[in-house]
């Protein structure tokens, strides 16, 4: 599994699944897809299992072909992807097994912890203060950039926690760079890709259960415009192993 944008890849085919998670719980057909019982603790452990399992399969063919930093890298963009399904199955989705995710939470799967809600925000801090231009880090944050839009909220849920929100994308959207620098003389940066601002979320219209469909498209335009833009603002290549040394603190809570 060997692609220029890595992590966003591997966030892509994870949240395809979570999608249709999500349209076979709106279409009353979870217990099908799934094919196992149609109780809620059944459906929570199913749907955990399910999840787990792809991200299984999925570290393996990383593990096959990605260099050490990688796989460092695939490790923390497997906490943000488990710290959004959690939150969507645990929070967000009216479902029948929403009341028993707790037991079946990815975070504790893969980390043996139940604090993401902290955690997401205090590891995108430690992306967002890497040093260098460096695109797995790069390709991290727009993981965690995702990860927002697409509904997971943490610490900072609801309306009090609307301008911190609307912070970290606006650092992370920087970071990856689809924005001007944040420190640009002035302080009056513009972004590079103002369409690209189209896409977010916004704090006043969104609902706390949307329609699959807005879910499904806003997803795949999300994902869409990252892949797309990330061909035009990368042009650095993989380094070797020594340049791992500047970036190590941002993956000293998580080894995969």
């Amino acid at each position: 599994m060997r692609t220029e944008r890595l992590m966003s890849s591997c966030f892509a085919e994870f949240y395809e699944e979570l999608a249709r998670i999500k349209q076979a719980v709106a279409g009353g057909r979870l217990a099908s897809y799934l094919g196992g019982k149609n109780s809620g603790p059944d459906l929570a452990a199913s749907t955990g299992a399910r999840l787990l399992a792809l991200l299984a399969t999925q570290e393996q063919r990383v593990g096959a072909s990605a260099n050490h930093m990688e796989l460092k890298a695939y490790g923390l963009a497997r906490y943000f992807m488990a710290a959004l399904a959690d939150e969507i199955l645990g929070v967000n989705l009216n479902w029948e097994g929403s009341d028993y995710w707790n037991d079946h939470l990815i975070e504790r799967a893969l980390f043996q912890r139940a604090v993401a809600g902290r955690d997401f925000y205090l590891l995108a801090d430690r992306v967002l203060h890497s040093r260098g231009n460096n695109p797995v880090m790069a390709d991290l944050a727009a993981v965690a950039l995702m990860c927002m839009q697409l509904g997971f909220q943490g610490q900072y849920r609801g309306k009090t926690g609307a301008e911190a929100r609307e912070r970290y994308r606006k650092k992370l959207l920087h970071f990856i760079g689809v924005g001007a620098d944040v420190h640009s003389a002035g302080g009056n940066s513009k972004p590079l890709f103002p369409s690209a601002y189209a896409g977010l979320i916004s704090e006043t219209t969104e609902s706390r259960l949307a329609p699959f469909s807005r879910w499904y498209l806003l997803g795949l335009g999300v994902v869409f415009m990252y892949l797309i833009l990330s061909t035009g603002v990368w042009v650095y290549n993989i380094r070797d192993l020594t340049s791992v040394v500047p970036y190590q603190g941002v993956f000293d809570l998580f080894t995969p």
